[in-house]
């Protein structure tokens, strides 16, 4: 059920920006603009975005005083346990 809305979500974002989708892992470096968030019915997402394509990460609220800032992070843990994020103002660390 998730996946699916998950899949509808993304293409409903890329048919509207123009943009490809790039699913983020474990592990994976995030570099990108966050956008916004996206309430899903088990979960929020955060949209991170640069000029060609678009990610969703785990939403954290310290993300939220990034909005249409630069943000860098790296998502760790199996099914996104913490995202560390860095911006302009420092590091953050969320865990679920």
């Amino acid at each position: 059920m998730e996946q699916r809305e998950v899949n509808k979500v993304v293409a409903t974002i890329s048919s509207e920006t123009g943009k490809k989708f790039r699913q983020v892992r474990k592990d994976d470096k995030v570099e990108d603009v966050y956008s916004k968030p996206v309430e899903l019915a088990s979960c929020r997402y955060a949209v991170v975005e640069n000029a060609k394509e678009f990610s969703h990460v785990p939403w954290c609220s310290v993300l939220e005083h990034s909005k249409g800032k630069f943000v860098s992070g790296v998502v760790g843990g199996a099914a996104y346990p913490e995202i560390l994020v860095k911006n302009g103002r420092g590091r953050f660390l969320r865990k679920q």
